[in-house]
């Protein structure tokens, strides 16, 4: 019967063909305008058939973004990119080129959640779609290109080049009568300032992002930027708060994010906190969030085809298992590398905190050639590209590699440690201080300066108040008892 359904559509002349997609379209649109709406694509397919091409385009256009908002990310890639073939069926105009930075722009952010943020395919797209805004009077897209070529340049090879335009946006921001393009711009100018890092003005601008976000009561957030502004800027919030000390503060509001993020409903969102939740979980040495936040975010990158998630997640897990002695956990970390890599990561991607997860594990396990050789590149890169955040723990690492290698050589160890300690505390970074600060006692202790190593620790860990349940501290406080 299908074979016969086939060989009678495949003799029909190209005319009746067209006649017969474009009955079918004007049918679903007026006896099933559900289907219509529920599933654009399968309308656009048969509209493009029939080659009514602008009408198409529209619908594609609708596929790509309702892809988008399930997170199926190649999904709507996909249906952009289709759209855009059909409309090179167009002359040129003005009204053509408006239609054209419709779909380039959704289509850059697809790209970026499924390459990465600082991907060359998404900078191309980018840079298509600003060069198409050239022309035109203050599109509305606008705002969303130049935020996402800030973010291509930051998560790229340049840095400060993105945290330049990030800072002029929020300036400009701040001249607007534009309250979603405020918001926007002060959670991305405050999530960058981590990278650099200033911990207290990132606060400022995060904070003015989240009273922004509640006045506006706006809730396209994750169709026009990809992200949810206030779930973002409220984890980073709660990142900035551990980093300063404010430990179960901080941990709190990790929750509190994850909480919102949970009611957006978009799987997208909800993996990427989970990966932020990850990162000071690491540091704050809490095996059992890493594993749980991992474990969350591998089930949805899997179901959603997020291979750079899928990679970051197996990283962490991995760590978490390690450290917990497991068997196979070394091999899950580097299937995690394999995976980022396999995509194509760039220089900042290098110095990420999956990156150090990963040092952090090989050199628990004693490969220190290995170790020093990636911490070697990662010293080099962030001193270049200007984002310090994690030059305190590259130098611990550094440090510990150095112990492992020649223990009798006692002077690039302790220089190590000494220069992690000066950018920790010229950060304020109280996490960091704290691990370089047990690192260095543990050294000091096992080299008969039991009492120098306990000078060293105890001020440090009696200056936080609160956190005294997280992994972290319970070691320090375990590291200063058997130096008593």
């Amino acid at each position: 019967h299908a074979l016969l359904q086939d060989a009678a559509y495949d003799s029909l002349l190209q005319g009746p063909k067209r006649q017969f997609h474009g009955r079918i379209a004007d049918g679903l649109i007026s006896r099933f305008p559900d289907v219509a709406v529920n599933t654009p694509e399968l309308l656009a397919s048969h509209l493009a058939r029939a080659e009514r091409f602008v009408e198409a385009v529209d619908h594609w256009k609708e596929a790509g973004l309702s892809a988008a908002r399930a997170s199926t990310n190649r999904e709507a890639i996909n249906h952009f990119e289709t759209a855009l073939k059909h409309l090179e069926s167009e002359s040129e105009s003005p009204a053509r080129d408006k239609r054209e930075l419709e779909l380039q722009t959704p289509l850059a952010t697809a790209i970026a959640k499924t390459y990465g943020l600082g991907s060359k395919k998404a900078a191309d797209v980018y840079e298509t779609a600003f060069k198409l805004t050239q022309d035109m009077d203050s599109p509305p897209q606008l705002f969303q290109i130049m935020y996402g070529l800030s973010s291509n340049r930051m998560n790229g090879d340049r840095f400060l080049e993105g945290l330049s335009i990030a800072k002029e946006l929020a300036a400009y921001a701040d001249t607007m009568d534009d309250k979603t393009g405020y918001t926007i711009a002060h959670r991305w100018y405050g999530s960058y300032l981590i990278w650099s890092p200033d911990y207290e003005t990132a606060l400022l601008h995060l904070n003015k992002a989240v009273s922004a976000y509640e006045e506006l009561k706006f809730n396209r957030w994750i169709d026009e930027y990809g992200l949810d502004p206030k779930a973002r800027s409220v984890n980073y919030v709660g990142q900035v708060q551990a980093y300063l000390g404010s430990l179960d503060q901080g941990i709190e509001t990790l929750r509190q994010s994850m909480a919102y993020t949970e009611s957006l409903e978009s799987p997208y969102e909800l993996n990427f906190l989970h990966q932020c939740c990850n990162i000071t979980h690491f540091y704050l040495k809490n095996l059992d969030e890493v594993k749980k936040h991992s474990e969350s975010s591998l089930e949805i990158s899997l179901e959603k085809n997020l291979p750079w998630t899928e990679g970051a997640a197996l990283i962490f897990a991995g760590w978490s298992d390690h450290r917990k002695n497991k068997p196979g956990s070394c091999e899950q970390i580097v299937s995690g590398l394999d995976q980022i890599n396999s995509y194509g990561s760039t220089s900042f991607d290098s110095a990420g905190h999956w990156w150090l997860a990963y040092l952090d594990a090989a050199i628990h396990a004693h490969q220190y050639d290995v170790a020093m050789e990636k911490l070697q590149y990662i010293l080099k890169t962030v001193k270049s590209l200007g984002c310090e955040q994690v030059l305190p723990e590259v130098l611990r690492l550094k440090g510990l590699c150095y112990l492992g290698k020649d223990g009798s050589n006692h002077e690039p160890v302790e220089s190590h440690f000494s220069e992690s300690l000066t950018e920790a505390r010229k950060h304020k970074n109280k996490i960091f201080e704290l691990r370089t600060a047990i690192s260095y006692a543990k050294f000091l202790g096992e080299n008969g300066e039991r009492q120098k190593a306990y000078d060293l620790l105890h001020p440090i860990y009696d200056g936080f108040t609160e956190g005294f349940e997280t992994g972290l501290l319970q070691e320090a406080a375990a590291s200063l008892k058997e130096l008593q």
